[in-house]
């Protein structure tokens, strides 16, 4: 009897360490999961990446920005298109698209530098960093998948309850961490929610070859 307890004993303590095991193992791989959650975001050297981003009144716009090996940018946000072209003492001159379809230089000043540039492009940020805004510990792997022929990971959030439950899904590319499409839903029409976008959808993801547009004095 004795023995036959000690082995019961034994089972017990061996179940024991194998639950242990077993959980320390699913802790190590939300652990990782989370680690790839928090993925910084790194552009390429070159890039065009562009974005139609739909708000809450249903409009949709389009955002794009460009970068080419010279470090020349170009920026578009909705109907406005800009270009920033490097000079030989590495500051900027500025051009403007025309209502004829021409980039013209905006001023003689040809100082502005690499902070105005950021400055003035910052908007492309808030959608490519759309997945930093809304980081949780909570964001549950939906899988691979694939958007504007780059490979993504594919992310869900949902946070409230009953009619003030809102659903975040995502997709992020691997490679770089950028967002590369983003869907928020509600469960009420009237929950306005905490963004100032409802949807990002990467239409244009290119990191060679990239031209800038002509342009003129």
């Amino acid at each position: 009897m004795k023995r036959r307890n000690s082995i019961v004993v034994l089972a017990l303590g061996i179940l024991i360490i194998m639950g242990c095991m077993t959980g320390c193992s699913e802790l190590g791989k939300m652990a990782e999961k989370s680690a790839e959650i928090n993925q910084s975001v790194s552009l390429p050297e070159q890039y065009r990446i562009a974005y139609e981003v739909t708000g809450h009144d249903g409009k949709t716009v389009k955002i794009e920005k460009a970068k080419d090996e010279s470090g020349n940018i170009y920026y578009r946000f909705g109907e406005t298109e800009k270009l920033f072209i490097k000079t030989n003492d590495n500051q900027y001159s500025i051009y403007e698209k025309d209502s004829d379809g021409n980039f013209k230089l905006l001023s003689d000043w040809k100082g502005h530098t690499a902070t105005y540039v950021q400055n003035e492009t910052k908007d492309f940020l808030k959608y490519a960093e759309a997945l930093l805004r809304i980081n949780s510990p909570n964001n549950k792997s939906t899988g691979d998948c694939e958007v504007s022929k780059r490979v993504c990971a594919g992310y869900e959030y949902k946070i409230g309850a009953g009619k003030t439950a809102v659903t975040y899904t995502l997709q992020v590319d691997k490679e770089t961490g950028i967002c590369m499409s983003f869907e928020r839903t509600f469960e009420s029409k009237n929950n306005i929610g905490i963004n100032d976008f409802e949807t990002i959808k990467c239409i244009e993801f290119q990191t060679e070859n990239i031209t800038m547009p002509e342009y003129s004095n």
